[in-house]
């Protein structure tokens, strides 16, 4: 990554979040693991980035960890630091303190592993910490690690959010300094040493040219009123000379443009609040039209009066803003970005899936003990529910058949067994499909399902008992610890696709698995030995 030298960042005014005082970069080789660091090379790496920075190791408050938070990931990081301060120490012929004086966390608790992007994830944290001077709570530590080994030692797990006071190192204030580390998977892994830029340090902004232009620009008309009314509320509290090179310089130029021309903050503020009433007399307004491009040779704004300067950048001509300074010019602050509208661009309705229609599996009662319920072919759980090619009925059918004949016959809270599934039903052409009941002496009934395709012969699809039963208590799953135990996880295009292979196609009606775990033999194991236990 090239970072760009502090002296530079001062010249052109950039804001100054914080400053990269040393940075090393290492490849570990000898790790024995291809997640975690070697902690030898580690601390090499750590010493070097420090080194590097010429920094007082007593200074660092504020170690940003990369927190594998694995059981040996995490002590192995901490003993790197150890090791490495150790050394850092004896450099320069310094006792350890007695007391923890830098605190360890790592965003991860906040937001959780970010793959590629962790490093910058950590680098964000630490330019916040020291912006708002303080050292962050790290999450989920409430019960450390013991491995981790820090009683007596110079670091500690920051389990509250603290002031971070500016070190004070044989009398001398220091800024505030943090370290950063981030690995990655291999052996790869970084540290940085960052340290608090000091704002007496920033240079001194020239004056604007009065008056000044203070132009503003978005893709739409409800944006760029958007962005003018966040301008509006921030405009009071920003000198009028870096707020309006921010604008000047630091933003793209759009279609819909406004440009204002005051002489001083008051001004400013009076004449945003006059085009957000409404009255667009004490602004230049512009549309550039779609597809032009900017005049090729800009303007040089110090040749013309400023009136003049924003009424040609809001019909649409480039300006070269920079003529305007000399040597010296005004920082960029920060000010509100871009007004996205926030628009939702779901499918129409008519144009999104249709509900499944309820069809009624209900069938009607025909005589004593027989019941009748007519298929075409296109009910949606035979359109949807193809194997081989052919819209069949799923097995469930004859259950939930079976169920609602068994309730009108009178049984209360009916209870099926011993069912039979013998020839499946394709459903080529329209249907009829019975349902019967032959009572027994034990006051339950025997049920068949059965067709007659084409007037034929009669075809018996299923068997089955049927009995009234008591309201069943049903079995408790524990979720939580299935959801924990160590599985291999199918989405739903992998399931579906097994059974596309098998010639069992599934639309949409009866896609409904979006993701199935699997226990590894090992839990699968685990558990049967437990209930065997219990059971002994």
């Amino acid at each position: 990554m090239l970072l760009k030298r502090l002296d530079l960042a001062e010249r052109d005014g950039d804001p100054i979040l914080g400053v990269i005082r040393g940075s090393a970069e290492h490849h570990g080789g000898g790790a024995t693991s291809l997640t975690a660091p070697n902690p030898k090379a580690q601390a090499r790496l750590i010493i070097e980035a420090h080194r590097q920075a010429g920094v007082d190791p007593r200074s660092i408050g504020l170690i940003e960890c990369h927190g594998t938070g694995t059981p040996l990931g995490d002590p192995i990081e901490v003993e790197g630091l150890r090791l490495a301060f150790t050394e850092l120490f004896k450099d320069r012929g310094i006792e350890i303190p007695e007391a923890a004086t830098i605190g360890l966390g790592s965003v991860k608790s906040n937001i959780g592993h970010a793959e590629t992007a962790a490093g910058v994830a950590g680098l964000i944290k630490v330019l916040l910490a020291i912006r708002s001077r303080t050292r962050y709570r790290t999450l989920h530590c409430a019960d450390p690690n013991p491995l981790l080994e820090l009683e007596g030692g110079l670091f500690f797990l920051l389990q509250d959010a603290e002031p971070w006071d500016q070190p004070v190192v044989d009398g001398v204030r220091q800024p505030r300094r943090a370290g950063l580390s981030s690995f990655g998977a291999g052996g790869a892994n970084v540290h940085l040493v960052i340290e608090d830029y000091p704002q007496g340090r920033e240079t001194p902004s020239a004056p604007l040219p009065q008056p000044v232009v203070v132009p503003v620009s978005a893709r739409s008309k409800a944006a760029l009123n958007d962005m003018i009314a966040w301008l509006r509320e921030v405009a009071g509290s920003t000198g009028l000379a870096e707020f309006a090179y921010t604008l000047q310089t630091g933003r793209d130029a759009m279609r819909h443009r406004v440009a204002f021309v005051a002489a001083d903050t008051g001004e400013l503020v009076e004449r945003i609040d006059a085009f957000l009433a409404g009255d667009e007399t004490r602004a230049a307004v512009g549309e550039v039209p779609a597809g032009r491009r900017e005049r090729k040779d800009p303007l040089d704004p110090s040749t013309v009066p400023a009136e003049t300067v924003a009424a040609r950048w809001a019909a649409g001509d480039d300006v070269d803003w920079l003529a305007l300074y000399g040597d010296i010019r005004p920082r960029r602050v920060s000010l509100p970005g871009y007004a996205f509208q926030r628009k939702r661009f779901w499918l129409p309705e008519d144009a999104m899936c249709a509900p499944v229609k309820a069809i009624s599996l209900r069938p009607v009662r025909q005589g004593d003990g027989c019941y009748q319920v007519r298929f075409t072919g296109a009910e949606h759980f035979l359109a949807d529910h193809r194997v081989a090619g052919r819209p069949t009925l799923p097995g469930v059918a004859y259950l939930e058949l079976a169920r609602r004949a068994a309730e009108e016959e009178g049984f209360v809270r009916p209870v099926l067994r011993q069912v039979v599934w013998m020839t499946p039903l394709a459903v080529d052409a329209p249907v009829d499909v019975t349902c019967e009941f032959s009572r027994t002496p034990e006051g339950g009934a025997r049920i068949e399902i059965s067709s007659r395709p084409g007037s034929g012969e009669r075809i018996v699809h299923a068997q089955m008992r049927v009995s009234s039963g008591e309201q069943s208590k049903g079995r408790t799953a524990d979720l939580a610890s299935l959801q924990s135990a160590p599985a291999r996880h199918l989405d739903s295009a992998d399931i579906y696709s097994v059974f596309d292979a098998m010639g069992l196609a599934y639309g949409p009606a009866h896609r409904v698995l979006t993701k199935l775990s699997v226990l590894s033999e090992a839990e699968k194991w685990r558990r049967s030995a437990c209930a065997h236990r219990t059971a002994g």
